[in-house]
């Protein structure tokens, strides 16, 4: 018996040390009744409550988590004590059920989702449900139900919904038992098909509760993000790279020079989009806190429709103003006529399938949101997979054509990979709700422990149904666009910045214009790996305590440290010693080696920047988001169409001075906020200090 103890015990502190996911962690709970104590009569002299005339008995009951985390941080063993007077209360089972109950519902909200807990109880404790009789020489009864009944509810933001929906067996270890077991929902679903009745894992874990997370964790999720963020940027980057390296010599300058401005259209009409995706987590994650199934398959319903319609709409708007604006992005100063028809053309075929592109979008955050990190990368391998084949067999025969027909295979494929998931899990979702759905509508018609086991659920008489898409209501759609309004203005600014400095360079003519256009593919794909530290910011940011956000913040910074320095090797490494590999035309393979530092010093810079951008985002400071990037945006354009910037080295100087402001912008907003919010928490932990200090005396 003491190994089993101090064999769980040593897990339960391992997994806490070490930062384990709370829907992976192993619990060690300690329960035991100290019963018959004494409250001695001490006369006048006794105070307050405590006064009575005549010596009274105590019953007390206590629960230890022997791996438990304090207000500053650090870990002790902590007791949660019950104790009440011999006329207030009996000893037996059901009232040992109802204190354990009342522990879990207060202390460990999280027991709900899909943890290991072990309950180890000493062999004195009678757990029989309705038996107030204690039989101290009895160890028969050892099956401990328990039960949640409704109460009185705590705050919103705490899942305390999970527990008031869950009926759990658990199995207690007395001393002369030599196993433990888990603490598992006892639900059984009767479906109408028998491979549904069954899951390895939970897809839908999904928090943080406050615990700082590792190392391991953080890596593990930007990476899984930067797949996702390199999927369009990689493939406009191998179409980059196969035209230049298939397409005749006469044709290949010219062809190159047309997907600048034909990515720049398609892509920044793609990324006016993307606050769906920012929108996607902003709308899951809660609700997947909360357990609200029935509100996570509406949202996703409703994120799928907008999806296919803002897509719809670039599509229209690419194929009825795309020439046009290619055109005025073109300019006159480049003199091949060919570059126009062959950027329009390319955009078109591309545009073809922006629906499927935007709703690829949202699958790809919804998976991250459930921390599904195997379905987005397989998407981002298959689809890459299909573009590098397609442009190898398309391109040499249909130029850069061939190249958009690649990439629009590669974006379909993707999309279907990722929308199976989605529906595997809205399906599960379903089975849920109507579990959960279940268990409300049987609490409502039991009031005793002896009442509740277990029960089935008939799936198959469940007429709710949630359309895979569909659009919200105005509501819905007001409170979508207040959240997401700042957000698209903030990527607004971005495009607009970036957008700027092609429409520069088409006045440098049509060689700097093909350089310029591989260096900015160069760059966008080396800063997808800093844009995944601003979607870590943003999920784990608010989940984690106010007294471990700065070390949180820390963390992030050493990995941007890490990724900036990474990215400032390998882009000058590609661009000065592989650029044969980009393109055939020495020309534009010695401009790249010859301005590739100012490439470095920019994605050096934008871990940090992304990060910092990220925080910001998560502290929801919105307005200053705004205010920054309408001052920022209008002196970087200011900088790019100014003589500093009249010469191929000028421009690419202005998007290393944007980079900085940015960097000193969001490092001094973040240092203020965190600063005065450290302070708040300082004071208002001093604040409970002495109260309770106050109430002790």
């Amino acid at each position: 018996m003491r190994t089993l103890v101090n064999q769980n015990i040593a897990l339960a502190r391992k997994d806490r040390k070490e930062e384990v996911p709370h829907s992976e962690r192993v619990y060690t709970l300690i329960a035991d009744f100290c019963q018959n104590m004494e409250l001695p009569h001490f006369g006048a002299e006794q105070p307050g409550e405590t006064y009575c005339l005549t010596p009274a008995k105590l019953e007390g009951f206590g629960v230890a988590d022997v791996s438990h985390i304090g207000d500053d941080g650090k870990e002790a063993d902590h007791l949660y004590f019950h104790c009440y007077l011999e006329g207030d209360g009996a000893k037996g089972g059901t009232n040992v059920a109802s204190m354990i109950r009342k522990t879990l519902h207060h202390n460990f909200q999280f027991l709900g989702s899909q943890c290991s807990t072990t309950f180890i109880r000493d062999h004195d404790i009678n757990v029989a449900p309705n038996n107030n009789s204690n039989n101290n020489n009895s160890n028969t009864n050892n099956s401990l139900l328990i039960t949640s009944s409704p109460v009185e509810p705590l705050t919103e933001s705490i899942n305390d919904k999970e527990i008031r929906n869950a009926t759990l067996s658990t199995t207690t270890v007395s001393s002369s038992s030599s196993s433990s077991s888990l603490l598992k929902p006892t639900i059984t679903e009767k479906t109408s098909s028998s491979s549904s009745s069954s899951s390895s894992t939970d897809s839908t874990s999904f928090a943080t509760d406050g615990v700082l997370p590792s190392y391991r964790r953080l890596i593990v999720f930007t990476a899984t993000t930067i797949l996702i963020w390199l999927s369009e940027p990689l493939l406009s980057l191998v179409d980059t790279t196969i035209v230049g390296l298939t397409s005749p010599a006469k044709t290949a300058v010219a062809q190159i020079a047309a997907l600048g401005p034909a990515t720049t259209l398609y892509d920044s009409a793609i990324y006016m989009t993307y606050f769906l995706a920012i929108a996607t987590t902003n709308q899951l994650a809660p609700r997947l806190a909360r357990k609200d199934y029935k509100g996570l398959r509406q949202s996703t319903s409703h994120l799928m429709g907008l999806a296919v319609l803002f897509g719809t709409i670039v599509t229209a708007m690419t194929f009825g103003l795309g020439r046009t604006i290619i055109s005025q992005m073109v300019g006159s100063s480049i003199t091949d006529a060919s570059i126009v028809p062959l950027a329009a053309n390319y955009a078109k075929i591309r545009a073809a399938v922006a629906p499927l592109c935007v709703v690829d979008f949202v699958a790809q955050s919804f998976c991250l949101t459930i921390l599904d990190t195997k379905t987005p990368a397989m998407a981002v391998a298959v689809a890459s997979l299909v573009n590098i084949v397609g442009d190898l067999i398309l391109s040499p025969l249909f130029g850069i054509q061939g190249a958009a027909l690649a990439t629009a295979m590669a974006t379909t494929t993707s999309c279907l990979i990722l929308v199976r998931k989605v529906r595997k899990v809205l399906a599960e979702w379903k089975r849920k709700q109507q579990v959960q759905q279940a268990k409300e509508d049987f609490f409502q018609q039991s009031s005793t422990l002896a009442d509740i086991d277990l029960f089935t659920v008939d799936n198959s008489s469940n007429t709710d149904t949630v359309p895979f898409f569909s659009l919200p209501n105005k509501t819905a759609m007001i409170d979508l666009l207040k959240l997401a309004g700042p957000i698209f203005f903030v990527m607004m600014s971005k495009i607009a910045s970036y957008s700027v400095l092609t429409v520069r360079a088409t006045s440098f003519g049509v060689l700097p214009l093909a350089t310029h256009n591989i260096m900015m593919r160069v760059f966008f794909f080396f800063a997808c790996f800093g844009d995944s530290l601003s979607q870590a910011a943003q999920t784990f940011y608010p989940q984690v305590s106010k007294n471990m956000r700065r070390k949180f913040l820390k963390r992030l910074f050493y990995l941007a440290t890490a990724i900036g320095l990474s990215n400032l090797q390998f882009s000058q490494l590609i661009l000065k010693q592989f650029g044969c590999f980009l393109t055939k035309n020495s020309s534009i393979i010695q401009m790249m080696g010859q301005y590739s530092p100012f490439v470095g010093l920019a994605v050096l810079l934008h871990p940090f920047i992304m990060f910092l951008e990220g925080t910001v985002l998560a502290k929801r400071d919105l307005v200053f988001m705004v205010v920054m990037y309408v001052a920022t945006g209008l002196m970087h354009f200011g900088h790019v169409f100014s003589p500093a910037a009249a010469s191929f080295m000028g421009l690419w100087r202005a998007l290393f001075v944007f980079q900085f402001i940015r960097l000193v912008q969001f490092g001094l907003r973040v240092w203020d906020t965190t600063r005065r919010e450290r302070n708040s928490f300082e004071a208002t932990s001093s604040t409970k200090a002495v109260a309770a200090t106050v109430t002790e005396l």
